[in-house]
């Protein structure tokens, strides 16, 4: 999953995924971001191409 901040909704699955302050997550939404198994980068700039290159990143690489 790649979080890409910018909305409310987004900036703070971000929060919660660092653990930089307290999130309130529905359960199961919060189950689903701490599972082991869950594989999610955070870009907290919107620049376009940096997006760009993350997503050529993952394209070309499995990181995990």
């Amino acid at each position: 999953m790649i979080l890409v901040g910018g909305s409310q909704f987004c900036d703070n699955l971000i929060r919660f995924v660092k653990k930089e302050e307290h999130v309130e997550l529905a359960p199961e939404l919060a189950e689903a971001m701490t599972k082991k198994t869950a594989h999610i980068y955070c870009l907290e700039d919107n620049n376009s191409e940096e997006i760009a290159s993350f997503l050529h990143f993952f394209l070309t690489v499995t990181p995990y």
